[in-house]
């Protein structure tokens, strides 16, 4: 670093998208960051200024108007005189939205490393349909083409972020050959993964390893690093908290405090903790009564204690009957006779995902018995059991049940009788349905 004072910071580009400011510093490299989610222009503000501004490096911000991710057509606008400001080699850094950037603009910039803390590679749903997390923020109009591909990278790009975290893990994945982009895994600080680079310390000697080309270094500060940061004792308690490692916890939550997180934060994060221990407590008992619940219906049904095999039933969510549960519910609501049984085994058969042939099977159950309206009901709320020619053969024979049912009401008679001379007509009709 030279001794001379640097300049006052001014402003490079600005339109109505972004801000871009240049502070100088007395660096021989340039640090360009890319502000974040919730960063907006503020003065001579750039994002991570305070560490950078300590470490007097020479830096360019890039400062978003709106959550916009940067879009290329912008920063193409930027770029000419962001490379007429560099001085010495470049190094882009940034985090979520920013991180996107510091890849996505690389080449364009003149970047010659990136490092991008939990990047995303994209908000539009076509590229990450399973990532709902931005896509309020999408705009086709400036969004055209926004996925990071291999040939928008600089020479030197780094990631950083948490492998156990689903939804930025698939992120990275989507990033393309380990050789091209090097990856650094912090585990159990989910999207905080920035909280490693909180430090300007650390910081510094990452961008010094940065501009080394040099990923296991960075590796190797980052992951010393997470003993001494706030962001790691967290998150690794919140972890221990969900899995019921009480013990291990509390030493965690103790040194996020020694090591001065806010006791109020503290509290929200190991509220917060402990519901999702909670939630995923209540998952798995469920999934476990749901199986004891099932066992003892069958072994009801095995008995032949039809009360037993419907009072068991009634404790189940539809939505957990399986092909075998519906049908020993259905035979004992019969054997039984009961309107009351008959209608509440025809209402879990008709909410039950359940095979075409099952669905007919237990719709021509409920004619047999004489039980018109239930066996309509079970049949059709599934319509595609009509949709080749057996199943529609096997529902005409249902329907045609149906009308030995008595008490039917004249006009489901009437129609059950059309649909059924509809559903005849069109059998042995290539790709036919049943008409309307």
């Amino acid at each position: 670093m030279t001794g001379a004072p640097p300049a006052p910071p001014r402003v490079v580009f600005e339109d109505e998208q972004i801000l871009v400011v240049h502070r100088p510093g007395r660096s021989a490299f340039t640090v360009v960051t890319f502000g974040g989610f919730m960063l907006r222009p503020d003065g001579m503000r750039i994002w991570a200024g305070p560490p950078i501004g300590a470490l007097g490096l020479e830096a360019i911000g890039f400062v978003a108007k709106a959550s916009n991710w940067f879009p290329e057509q912008v920063v193409a606008r930027a770029a000419p005189r962001v490379r007429a400001t560099l001085r010495g080699p470049a190094v882009g850094y940034g985090y979520s939205m920013g991180g996107y950037a510091a890849l996505k603009h690389g080449r364009l910039l003149g970047l010659d490393a990136a490092l991008a803390v939990a990047p995303q590679v994209s908000i539009d749903p076509r590229d990450v349909p399973r990532d709902l997390r931005y896509r309020a923020h999408f705009d086709p109009g400036l969004h055209q083409g926004m996925r990071v591909r291999p040939g928008d990278l600089c020479e030197f790009p780094v990631v950083v972020a948490d492998p156990h975290f689903a939804p930025d893990r698939r992120h990275v994945d989507l990033l393309g050959a380990r050789d091209r982009v090097s990856r650094i895994w912090l585990p159990h600080m989910r999207h905080g993964v920035i909280g490693a680079l909180t430090s300007t310390a650390v910081l510094g000697r990452v961008l010094e390893l940065l501009l080394a080309r040099d990923a296991q270094g960075i590796r190797d500060v980052l992951r010393a690093r997470r003993r001494t940061s706030r962001a790691w004792h967290t998150a690794m308690a919140a972890a221990a908290t969900v899995r019921g490692r009480t013990t291990l916890a509390g030493t965690l939550w103790a040194g996020a405090a020694a090591l001065g997180t806010p006791s109020a934060l503290l509290d929200r994060q190991r509220m917060e903790a402990e519901r999702e221990r909670d939630r995923a407590l209540a998952i798995g008992w469920r999934a476990s009564a749901l199986e004891q619940l099932s066992r003892r219906l069958l072994s009801a049904a095995e008995r032949g204690d039809w009360q037993a095999v419907l009072h068991v039933a009634a404790r189940m969510p539809a939505t957990a009957n399986t092909p075998r549960l519906a049908t020993a519910t259905t035979h004992a609501a019969l054997a039984l006779g009961e309107p009351a049984a008959v209608a509440e085994a025809a209402a879990q058969a008709a909410a039950a995902e359940l095979p075409g042939p099952v669905r007919i099977e237990l719709g021509r159950r409920f004619a047999m018995g004489g039980h018109g309206l239930p066996a309509l009901a079970v049949l059709l709320a599934d319509p595609s059991v009509l949709e080749d020619a057996a199943g529609r053969a096997s529902a005409a024979q249902v329907l045609g049940a149906m009308l030995d049912d008595e008490s039917m009401p004249p006009f489901w008679r009437v129609a059950m009788r059309s649909l059924r001379r509809r559903v005849l007509a069109s059998i042995g009709k290539p790709g036919g349905a049943a008409p309307a």
